[in-house]
């Protein structure tokens, strides 16, 4: 009975120890499926995060290039702007070679056209003035925008860096491994962060740059023209002088000359004179007896041409008012005509322009709320970030972007992207569609209703009509120097 009972609590005591080592293997392997979920947990968050910031810094670059290429577009302008104005002072320089040729031909004539020369060179030359300084201040708006957007980005930049230190702070509670992942990911998302801000500023500093080379070609081309007017001026006053000076040496041959031939005449008078006074009385018998043969034939004519004049004044006042009443027709004709097609052609402009506007807004709004719903979906993927309820509300479709933000810019650069499926056909330039201001401001002052009809204003705007001018060789460009842009 005692070795029963010592075996019976032998075994019982080997039950509990198998129990108890059992129990501690399953809470060890719960502790090791536990870490191991946790360690996967947090490599999985570290992932997303790293996904994030990849994404965040990639949209970062795109909408700098965009302003970038926004920069660069500016400067072409820039460019294309000084290229034209080149050309200007080219024809305008031609123009005044010309002018000079003539005025050598013909004094006073010259001299008023070199008159309305010089004004029109003033008024074009502040007028490319004018123009060059509003294509410097796009210039500057475009360059000060696209320091804002660096700004925000420096922004958006520090709160991914606060990000990424929240999250370190979460991690720093897991393997090692992890911590030295996300270290080697966050050092390279520095790096590319950096090398994305640095590439930025040098290509800021070459906006600006290019901005400068503009503005210093515009003063530089200022006092060009500025030389130029007084080059004229004085080349005008030495042609003055040395006209001056051919007058009175022409004056002077004149008058000699026009003695000497008043003493000629005086000879030649006097045997003229003479010969008359042989002439005279010989022609005087022949003059009576043929005025009265001319005076018979004289009144006969008269009396014909008299009869012949009474007809066909007479036939010519019954055809007169029917020509003029025909002529009237058509010509009320053609121009009611030419208004019903200008009516028809500028409502038709009207209606494309409508549509494509309506097709642009659709458009931005369809990307701006494809944007919203992306960025709502990362700022979700974040546990920390879930939190943060959105503040831009651009899911209303009434709301607008605030001017200056990235959204705004990406909706106005889509705008232009998608707004090209809707095209306004081209129409051939005149004084309606495109033409000088001027004239434009003038019509538009006397301007008709689409449904009214003006003979006066039709028959004006039409005899203003202006074509582009026809050229004879294939166009070259604006003859600008090698190298120079």
């Amino acid at each position: 009975e005692a070795e029963a009972k010592a075996k019976a609590e032998a075994e019982a005591k080997a039950k509990a120890e198998a129990k108890a080592k059992a129990e501690a293997e399953a809470e060890a392997k719960a502790k090791a499926e536990a870490k191991a979920k946790a360690e996967a947990e947090a490599e999985h968050r570290a992932e997303a995060a790293r996904r994030a910031e990849a994404e965040e810094a990639s949209r970062t670059a795109k909408q700098a290039e965009e302003e970038l290429r926004a920069a660069r577009a500016a400067a072409d302008d820039a460019r294309a702007l000084a290229e034209a104005e080149t050309a200007r002072r080219q024809k305008a320089e031609r123009l005044i070679e010309e002018q000079r040729k003539a005025e050598a031909e013909t004094k006073a004539e010259a001299e008023r056209h070199a008159e309305a020369a010089r004004r029109a060179e003033a008024e074009e030359a502040s007028r490319i003035a004018r123009q060059t300084e509003e294509e410097l201040r796009a210039a500057r708006a475009a360059a000060d925008d696209a320091r804002a957007l660096a700004e925000a980005e420096t922004a958006r930049r520090q709160k991914v860096e606060r990000l990424i230190e929240e999250q370190r702070k979460a991690e720093a509670e897991t393997k090692a491994e992890a911590e030295r992942r996300a270290e080697a990911a966050r050092r390279a998302e520095a790096e590319e962060a950096s090398r994305i801000a640095r590439q930025t500023e040098e290509e800021l500093r070459a906006a600006r740059a290019a901005a400068d080379d503009a503005r210093a070609l515009a003063e530089a081309e200022t006092a060009r023209r500025q030389k130029a007017e007084r080059l004229i001026e004085e080349q005008r006053k030495a042609e003055e002088a040395r006209a001056k000076a051919e007058a009175e040496v022409e004056a002077k041959a004149r008058a000699k000359a026009e003695a000497k031939a008043k003493a000629r005449a005086k000879v030649e008078a006097k045997a003229r004179a003479k010969a008359e006074a042989k002439a005279k009385a010989r022609a005087e018998a022949e003059a009576r007896a043929r005025a009265k043969a001319e005076a018979k034939a004289e009144a006969k004519r008269s009396a014909d041409a008299a009869r012949r004049a009474e007809a066909e004044e007479a036939s010519r006042i019954a055809r007169q008012p029917e020509e003029e009443l025909q002529a009237a027709r058509a010509n009320a004709d053609a121009i009611r005509v030419l208004a019903k097609a200008e009516v028809a052609r500028r409502q038709e402009a009207e209606h494309l322009r409508g549509e494509q506007r309506q097709t642009a807004e659709t458009a931005a709004r369809a990307r701006a709320l494809t944007d919203m719903k992306s960025r709502v979906a990362r700022s979700l993927s974040t546990p920390e970030a879930a939190a943060e309820p959105p503040t831009d509300d651009v899911l209303n479709d009434e709301a607008e972007p605030t001017p200056g933000t990235v959204l705004a810019h990406a909706q106005t650069a889509e705008t232009a992207e998608h707004s090209q499926t809707a095209e306004i056909p081209e129409h051939p330039r005149s004084s309606d569609d495109a033409g000088d201001a001027g004239d434009s401001a003038d019509d538009a002052s006397k301007a008709p209703g689409l449904d009214e009809f003006d003979i006066a204003y039709e028959v004006e705007r039409l005899l203003k009509n202006r074509r582009w001018e026809k050229r004879e060789e294939p166009f070259r460009g604006f003859d600008s120097p090698p190298g120079r842009f």
